[in-house]
Order: structure tokens, then C-alpha cells, then sequence
């Protein structure tokens, strides 16, 4: 074996990328999260469990985002450079979700 042939085979096991085998776990947690949050509407169906079954499914919504983005968008293995895209993205989004409250607050008022 070369050694351009060995740095290769241990750059294969060494680079931090995600598996078959990952992959197919994570995509196996994926779908047992979305039958969950799907049978949450089954569970729980009277209007006084509205929120709590709300809050579950968002719960595990925000679980699969972050899946998704950290195995099969490969954040998970990335440098820390992650962190400079993340902070304008989430400095916009509090910025829509704030300047969306007031109308969220006027529609409320004429129901």
C-alpha cells in the first residue's frame, strides 16, 4: 500500500463525516418523531389540551429540524465558521417575529 493510498483510507475514517449507519438512524428517529407528533391528535383531541399538544409538537418539530440540518446538511462536522452565518439569520428572525407581534395582537383583538 502507497502512502498516498494510506492517507486516504485514514483520511476516510478520520474526516467526521456521517456514516450509512448514522444516516440511517437519524432517518429512523425522524420518522418515529413525525408518527408521534402525528399521533398527538389522536391522543389528546379536546380543546383544553390544545397547547400542551401545541408546545409536544413543536417540540419535536424543532427536534427534527435540527436533526436535519446537524447529520444531512453536515453542520454537525463543519468548522466554527457556523456560527457567523447562524447569528445574522437568527438576528433577522427575532426582528420578523417581533415586528409581526403587533399584528398578531390586532388580529386577536377583532375575533
Amino acid at each position: 500500500m502507497s502512502i498516498a493510498e494510506q492517507q486516504s483510507h485514514a483520511e476516510g475514517h478520520h474526516s467526521g463525516e456521517c456514516t450509512d449507519k448514522t444516516a440511517l438512524r437519524v432517518f429512523i428517529f425522524l420518522i418515529l418523531m413525525t408518527g408521534a407528533s402525528y399521533l398527538t391528535s389522536f391522543v389528546a383531541p379536546n380543546p383544553e389540551d390544545f397547547a400542551k399538544r401545541t408546545i409536544f409538537v413543536m417540540a419535536i418539530s424543532t427536534a427534527k429540524a435540527i436533526c436535519v440540518m446537524l447529520f444531512f446538511m453536515h453542520l454537525k462536522y463543519e468548522g466554527k465558521w457556523k456560527y457567523t452565518m447562524l447569528l445574522p439569520a437568527g438576528i433577522l428572525a427575532a426582528v420578523l417575529v417581533f415586528a409581526l407581534v403587533p399584528d398578531i395582537g390586532l388580529r386577536l383583538q377583532h375575533m
